[in-house]
């Protein structure tokens, strides 16, 4: 389908840096994406801080509150680290599931084994995004970082969701770095000695 965009010129730069908390914010099933636009440079006096928003009301918007990296035509490293932390959930109930829905179950299970495993309150968002394609039969979940991916995965794949068993992977594009990770270990460790 053909992409829509818009570019917001707002008051002054605290309403712009406000408006990267909501950053994917669902709007009629659509997965809003609010971001910098291309070249867009820094203020050589440091970033200009969001207003204050309420977490509560973050959260009953289903957004992260957390400020958007997302840029208009981001890079392929961009593109590629967005692929270590997203998952393909497939098989969903297609016509009932919505993206707020989705991303709440994922959260909601999520913080609750992290809570049951570390005693510790999660504060930090579990899911960033939710992009339900196909006619709603799978979706693209980008979650905080590739460890929180990575955990989803084990939990959600084969899980029963709105009735049908889900199909939970890693997308294309997806590079396995954990023996990468042992060799440059080992490669630090050997050159240590």
């Amino acid at each position: 389908g053909s992409q829509l965009y818009a570019f917001i010129e707002f008051v002054d730069e605290s309403l712009a840096s406000t408006a990267l908390l909501f950053h994917g914010f669902t709007v009629g099933e659509r997965c809003l994406r609010i971001g910098r636009p291309a070249g867009y440079s820094e203020s050589p006096y440091g970033p200009v801080p969001a207003l204050d928003i309420p977490a509560q009301v973050l959260e009953e918007l289903g957004v992260s509150g957390v400020a958007s990296k997302f840029t208009a035509k981001a890079g392929v490293v961009g593109l590629a680290l967005k692929k270590q932390r997203e998952l393909y959930v497939g098989n969903l109930a297609a016509g009932q599931v919505t993206a707020f829905m989705l991303r709440d179950f994922l959260s909601r299970h999520i913080r609750e084994v992290l809570r049951a495993n570390t005693n510790d309150a999660l504060t930090t968002p579990v899911v960033l995004n939710v992009e339900l394609q196909g006619g709603g039969k799978f979706a693209f979940v980008e979650f905080h970082d590739e460890d929180m991916a990575t955990l989803a995965l084990h939990i959600f794949n084969k899980c029963e969701f709105c009735g049908k068993q889900l199909r939970v992977g890693r997308p294309a594009g997806y590079v396995d770095n954990s023996n990468l990770n042992i060799a440059l270990s080992t490669l630090k460790a050997t050159s240590l000695n």
